[in-house]
């Protein structure tokens, strides 16, 4: 019984309610509720505004206090204008509502003169893909152990300062030297037999519409980002794809679901050349010539009346005048280099398994040393 006595007089107070909304209309006049109470009504920003909330308050209180939505799950703050955000991977956000009295002046929410009507308003935000960068098979990682590096918009490129955390431009490995030359792009279609366009740094190609057919002329290397239908006022993603080869796309993650972007560091490797220094004689003091031969390449030795011409690959050559041959080792972790050469490191300049070793003039492994006999 008490239950549905309650039940009566919500159902009274409702229907008093909306006679009384009906009653004020779109400009219902000061004191028409009751002396100093106030009339606000929400409204959306459809073409046709609907109500989707009122307020009943006492003059010179904050309307938002009493707030009262028509709908009983509450007001969903979404924008029904019915046009879809003006740029590729926006979206809506409710930021407030704004009305004016019928004398022009602002309706401030938080200090009601009388009754009014407000409608919702909204700004855009972007979405955003977060980028995770691979190099040589492991996923990069900031401090905090994420393997979010940076975030990309649409029209953003990689960071032309971005550069793997720890990592160099060009990174010196024993027998080889790999310089970075950009990024690939991981598509969710792969054709192994063609090699996805290398991004260089600060030169992606964005585009937006409607995705071309595949057997079209894509531009290859473009990320097209697909938008949705124009009356589409709440778009909840927009698909990225990517041309990596003449009609042949592959979605890449889009912008909304918060999707990774992959991309993998691409490395250019040459071979590492080793400094072969050439004394006079055993004792080592005076230097008469360095060479820089790559890494397990040689050099040519060839005997004349004159002398041992000793040649590298590169084409460098020097004349030992009198001598018919050369004998040659490796250095030793911790020696001292000729010159400015510095300390020799192992496992940088020299193998253990090198070290001290006698030279094979014929594949150099490292760094090394020549003297006339």
């Amino acid at each position: 019984m008490r239950h549905n006595l309650d039940m009566k007089k919500k159902f009274l107070a409702f229907s008093g309610l909306m006679l009384l909304l009906t009653s004020c209309g779109g400009g219902a006049s000061s004191g028409s509720v009751a002396p100093g109470i106030r009339v606000v009504q929400f409204f959306d920003d459809s073409p046709e505004p609907q109500l989707v909330g009122y307020s009943y308050v006492i003059e010179g209180r904050n309307a938002l206090d009493s707030f009262q939505s028509v709908d009983e799950k509450g007001y969903d703050q979404l924008s029904r204008c019915g046009v879809r955000p003006e740029n590729p991977g926006d979206y809506y956000v409710f930021s407030g509502w704004k009305g004016e009295y019928e004398d022009g002046s602002a309706v401030d929410l938080t200090n009601i003169q009388s009754d009014c009507n407000v409608y919702a308003q909204f700004d855009t935000a972007s979405y955003y893909v977060n980028v995770e960068i691979s190099d040589r098979g492991e996923f990069m990682r900031e401090a905090d152990n994420s393997y979010h590096l940076f975030q990309l918009h649409y029209g953003e490129n990689i960071p032309d300062s971005f550069l793997l955390p720890g990592a160099k431009e060009d990174e010196a490995q024993y027998g080889s030297v790999d310089t970075f030359t950009g990024y690939q792009i991981h598509c969710d279609k792969t054709d192994e037999t063609v090699a996805s366009p290398i991004i260089q740094k600060g030169t992606l190609h964005w585009e937006a519409g409607e995705l071309p057919a595949e057997e079209a002329e894509l531009d290859v290397g473009t990320l097209y980002v697909e938008l949705p239908p124009a009356d589409e006022d709440n778009p909840t993603e927009y698909p990225i794809s990517y041309c990596y080869a003449p009609g042949l796309v592959g979605e890449v993650g889009s912008f909304g679901k918060n999707t990774p972007f992959a991309l993998e560091c691409v490395y250019e490797s040459e071979s590492r050349s080793f400094p072969v220094y050439l004394f006079d004689s055993s004792a080592k003091e005076n230097l008469l010539h360095t060479f820089y031969v790559p890494y397990t390449e040689g050099l040519t030795l060839v005997t004349s009346d004159a002398g041992l011409t000793i040649s590298s690959p590169n084409g460098d050559s020097y004349l030992i005048e009198n001598a018919t041959s050369v004998e040659g080792y490796y250095y030793q972790d911790g020696d001292t280099l000729p010159g400015n050469g510095g300390t020799v490191e192992r496992y940088y300049d020299v193998l253990p398994q090198y070290e001290g070793v006698v030279l094979d003039t014929m594949h150099i492994m490292g760094c090394c040393y020549l003297y006339a006999i």
